[in-house]
Formats: C-alpha cells, structure tokens, sequence
C-alpha cells in the first residue's frame, strides 16, 4: 500500500465517525456507512461485523487520543492550573467524534451494550483520574469535593453547552471559578 494513504479500515471509521456525528448511533446503519464509505458489505463486516464493534473502535481511538492529548498537555509549564483543566475539557468540545462520542453515550446510552457503556465509563475515568493527577502533583492539598467541584465547573461550561448547540460559559469567568476553589486549597 502506497505510504500516506488510509487503510480501508481507517477510510470506514472515518464515515462511521462522521455519520455517528450527524446521526448519532440510532440513525446510522451499517448500510449506510457501506454506502457512504464506498465499500462493499463484506468489506465493512469483515472488518467490523456490527455497528457497536464500530462503535467500540472509535470509543478505543478516543481513548486513546485522548490520553495521548493530556500527556502533551500535562508537560507544559507555561499555563496555570486552572487553564491546564479548562483545555482538557476543551480537547472535548473541540474534537467532533469527541463530541459524537459524549452526544451518543449520553443521549443513547439505552441502546448501546454493555460494553460501549464500560468503554465510555473508562473514557470518563480516565479524565477524572488526569484531572485529580493533575490536582496532586501541583497543589497536593486539593481534597475530593474541591476536585469534584473542579471538574463540574467545567463539565458544565464546557461540556454541557457543546452538547446543546448552545455557547459555553466564558473561559474567564470559568477559570475564575477553579482559581477560587484553588485559591480556597492553598489555605
């Protein structure tokens, strides 16, 4: 295969990401992303016999682009705290199949398997655990509530707003607020 040109795989996920996107779970059939991919049926289930085993590779690229993003995240020095967990949060909301992901395993968590559910649940985990990290190694006092409290704020003014379509709460006054509870730590 000639360097530089997506697999067949890569090009089908790359649909099914898109089409996740604009139809969310429910509204994206396997037809469609053969249909949309310009594959043929066996080439889409010979790499992915359902829909949720294309569901569990884009959760398992998310996770892991996700991580790989907060480690470069975590080396810089040269923002505060507070702008460090406000960016996490944004890798989200400015990352479409992020987005998709959070929109599909909020609003159709009832028709997912089980194991999409634990899929995103170690997608979450893995964010909190970074933030709480984070929270340690530069201001070692933050407590559980503080750091819930942290995570919230941004959930909130972030997450919750890209979900609805509607504008987030201003980075200032968000980074305000974690510097309160921060400043609230220190004492």
């Amino acid at each position: 295969m000639p360097r530089g040109r997506p697999s067949k795989k890569q090009a089908i996920l790359a649909t099914a990401q898109a089409l996740f996107s604009e139809f969310g779970y429910q509204g994206t059939s396997i037809d469609l992303v053969v249909k949309e991919s310009n594959s043929s049926k066996p080439t889409v289930y010979n790499n992915f016999p359902t829909k949720q085993a294309l569901l569990h590779e884009l959760l398992n690229q998310a996770i892991e682009d996700a991580e790989q993003q907060r480690c470069e995240l975590a080396k810089r020095n040269d923002i505060s705290l507070a702008a460090a967990l406000l960016q996490a949060f944004e890798l989200i909301t400015h990352n479409a199949q992020h987005l998709a992901i959070y929109r599909i395993c909020y609003g159709e968590r009832h028709k997912l398997d089980e194991q999409s559910s634990q899929l995103f649940a170690d997608y979450e985990n893995a964010l909190r655990q970074w933030c709480e990290a984070q929270l340690q190694a530069r201001l070692p006092q933050t407590n559980q509530q503080q750091a819930f409290a942290i995570r919230a704020i941004c959930r909130e003014g972030l997450i919750i707003p890209a979900l609805a379509n509607e504008p987030a709460v201003s980075r200032t006054q968000l980074e305000q607020l974690i510097t309160t509870i921060i400043e609230s730590a220190q004492v």
